[in-house]
């Protein structure tokens, strides 16, 4: 029986995070589409730097730029732990 609790994105980001320190990237994203497309949240620049940074440790700077990309997209601000992280996945390619 639920208690009328919604997870917000804190909420969201604390899964995506923890996706992404198992190394389950794929769902992690799952959940960060799920979060735009079926509970209309819009991601914040940490919930991208999450995946940004995961994507980076990967060495999937690719996938880390297309994100980075659609943040600012989207009118989201990245802030100075994004760069960082996309700094270190370049030079750590």
């Amino acid at each position: 029986m639920g208690r009328g609790l919604k997870p917000d994105i804190v909420t969201y980001n604390t899964v995506i995070s923890g996706f992404c320190y198992m190394k389950r990237l794929n769902r992690a994203i799952e959940f960060y589409e799920n979060l735009m497309t079926e509970k209309h949240l819009q991601p914040y620049a940490i919930t991208s730097t999450i995946l940004i940074d995961a994507f980076c440790k990967e060495g999937r700077m690719v996938e880390a730029m297309l994100l980075f990309n659609k943040i600012l997209d989207m009118g989201s601000l990245p802030n100075v732990v994004t760069y960082s992280c996309l700094v270190d996945g370049h030079l750590t390619v």
